[in-house]
């Protein structure tokens, strides 16, 4: 059962490998792409899994690229683009569809190119539609998948938009943080094989909330979407401190709570530790290296001993939760693929 979901989650590291290998390279398809983003916005557009990538893609832009990114589900911009999209002004999107096939970034790729938008597809299936309906394409065959769940295809995608952020800035720092990153996800797949597991399996959960801030509210949300669509069960998705405002009435015994720490926001994520255990819920935190307050607190502590700065190392939480998605969804008896 899932035996393409378990290969794609393991595969990521060489895959990563990969893509690293192309898009940092001499003859790297970024160079052509580059020129074609405007002096204005850049918006990252995507339905599903491809949404949630592009919020985590939106904030690393900002951050390194210095000009103002946004993203927004294609719907929005398919169906509402005048909400969002100043007729006067120029940008760039980028739309994210790892089929190439998305009805809905077709259409809102198509609204924002007459308003006179440049446009660039990252897809992983070639000749494609979404690829057609833009100005150029970065093409991922190497990430392609098999599986209806997409695992490698979001963390390749979102690689390369860092990959993208260290060439399109001559940011050495970070291209030599991404290149550690194959060995890194490879080392932590191995060391949190066995324990994620164990966790899925043991676990007494009927609900589950993930929780973060910046880059890695993204990254929450595809983990709430993952164990929504394997285990089939209630998940939600928070910026990690609006939990204790009407989320927290739902807390309960068998509510799991995973917490991807942040550097930025530690000191507000470390105050929601006892209140989420005094709600009685059970605490899991995937983090950089874990403070005593962590250690104290959480039920289960997932550390990335990295030593990568906060945003090239985003990434390297989602094989992990993917991996705890696929387990709890097998314990419970559904069937995946």
């Amino acid at each position: 059962m899932g035996e393409y979901t378990i290969q794609e989650i393991q595969s990521q590291p060489e895959v990563w490998r990969g893509i690293l290998g192309m898009m940092l390279g001499a003859s790297s398809p970024l160079q052509a792409v580059d020129r074609l983003i405007e002096k204005g916005p850049v918006l990252f557009i995507g339905c599903g899994s491809s949404y949630y990538l592009s919020l985590s893609a939106a904030t690393m832009w900002s951050r390194f690229a210095g000009g103002p990114a946004f993203a927004l589900p294609s719907s929005e911009a398919m169906l509402f683009p005048e909400s969002y999209i100043d007729a006067a002004v120029r940008g760039s999107v980028v739309a994210v569809s790892r089929s190439g096939k998305t009805p809905e970034t077709c259409a809102g790729v198509a609204n924002l190119r007459r308003l006179g938008w440049r446009a660039i597809a990252i897809s992983c299936t070639p000749a494609s539609a979404v690829l057609e309906a833009c100005d150029a394409s970065l093409l991922l065959e190497q990430a392609a998948e098999k599986s209806r769940f997409m695992s490698r295809a979001f963390t390749g995608i979102l690689l390369t938009v860092q990959c993208w952020l260290a060439r399109r800035c001559g940011d050495q720092e970070l291209k030599r943080e991404l290149l550690r990153l194959p060995d890194l996800s490879r080392a932590l797949l191995e060391r949190y094989a066995r324990p994620m597991q164990d966790i899925a399996v043991a676990g007494k959960f009927d609900q589950y909330i993930y929780l973060g801030q910046g880059p890695y509210y993204g990254m929450a949300a595809e983990s709430m979407l993952k164990t929504k669509e394997m285990a089939c069960t209630p998940a939600e998705a928070y910026h990690s401190t609006e939990l204790w405002h009407g989320p927290r009435y739902a807390l309960t015994g068998s509510t799991l709570v995973v917490l991807l720490l942040s550097d930025g926001g530690q000191a507000q994520e470390l105050a929601l530790l006892p209140k989420i255990k005094s709600a009685g819920a059970q605490l899991a935190v995937i983090c950089e290296k874990a403070t005593s307050e962590v250690t104290e607190k959480a039920d289960w502590v997932l550390e990335l001993n990295s030593g990568l700065s906060e945003y090239a190392r985003t990434v390297l939480v989602m094989p992990l939760t993917q991996l705890f998605a696929y387990h709890r969804a097998c314990a419970l008896g559904k069937t995946i693929d």
